[in-house]
């Protein structure tokens, strides 16, 4: 399906509006229509470089690169359609999307209790359930999604372990909150990882 997102193409923007190429979900994976998105201080550390290399520094290391990526990974969802293997999640479903994925791998630190063995994979290029991609460029390019959310797309496909229920009677906009801003008390100006 073809859907829209803010499109980051390298360090330093600008985050263009673009039509992408969208496939459906594999196993374990779920097609969301997004509902809202907050803009996160760490959005911007990637588009400024803070937590971000450049393609062409990543490739001459022989890496591969985070970019293009769809931005964003705060935000809530409305569930449109489930892959297989998908049995917490049904059409119509309201999660808020999570970057840190919640797995039974999460291992309990004093310092970090949300350490978990798969979300060191976030800010790594593909889908995490199997490495390869749901989003492309209007031109076929492969197109990642920031820390395996890509908040800033109209519709986008995550894995099952990026999204929390919530109840469906709360409202959606505010509730957008609580996948980044709320949990890490950026919420308020100054505070949190931003």
């Amino acid at each position: 399906m073809k859907s829209r997102a803010a499109i980051l193409h390298d360090v330093g923007g600008p985050w263009p509006v673009e039509e992408f190429e969208l496939d459906p979900p594999h196993a374990d994976e779920v097609l969301v229509q997004m509902a809202a998105a907050g803009l996160c201080h760490s959005d911007d550390r990637i588009l400024k470089g803070d937590m971000s290399a450049r393609n062409e520094v990543m490739r001459s290391l022989g890496l591969p690169t985070m970019f293009p990526t769809i931005g964003g990974h705060e935000g809530s969802a409305v569930v449109r359609e489930i892959g297989d293997g998908v049995t917490d999640f049904a059409p119509g479903d309201t999660p808020c999307r999570s970057h840190t994925s919640g797995t039974d791998r999460i291992r309990r630190r004093r310092t970090s209790p949300r350490l978990c063995d798969v979300g060191i994979g976030t800010m790594v290029p593909g889908m995490p359930t199997e490495g390869t991609f749901r989003h492309h460029t209007a031109d076929g390019r492969p197109l990642d999604h920031l820390a395996k959310v890509g908040a800033f797309a109209e519709h986008t496909v995550v894995s099952t372990n990026s999204l929390v229920k919530i109840e469906p009677q709360l409202p959606l906009a505010p509730s957008a909150l609580l996948s980044c801003a709320i949990p890490t008390g950026s919420a308020r100006p100054g505070i949190g990882p931003g």
